[in-house]
């Protein structure tokens, strides 16, 4: 298996849909953490989502399914001004002041704590 990096941008509408699509991308295999050298887990910038596949196509069917599924719940087309999908060359540096949070077990997902937070909502 080899690790994807998929950076987007997507056009403004409203409802926004960047929140639930992050919402949305650990159902796809996708996430915006990526394991650092100590194997924490760091935030990834905005608009760049991570996920381990087989080959290109699989990250491309990945990505696709994640944008319907967050067309279908926002109730409009989500539109995708840009996109690249790379294969990540091992070992890779990544550099963020964000680790990601632990949850605990039978909790909300790390995603949707974040997004809650994001809105101001208390978790």
């Amino acid at each position: 298996m080899k690790r994807f990096f998929i950076s987007y941008d997507l056009k403004e509408t409203d409802p926004e849909p960047h929140s639930d699509l992050l919402g949305l991308a650990e159902k796809y295999k996708l996430s915006n953490w990526a394991p650092a050298k100590d194997n924490r887990l760091r935030h990834l910038p905005d608009t760049t989502l991570t996920g381990t596949f087989e080959t290109h196509e699989e990250a491309y069917t990945a990505w696709k399914k994640l944008v319907s599924a967050t067309s279908r719940k926002i109730g409009i087309p989500v539109k995708v001004e840009k996109l690249l999908i790379v294969q990540s060359a091992n070992p890779f540096m990544i550099s963020s002041d964000v680790d990601k949070p632990k949850v605990a077990p039978g909790s909300k997902s790390t995603a949707l704590r974040i997004i809650a937070l994001a809105r101001g909502k208390k978790t």
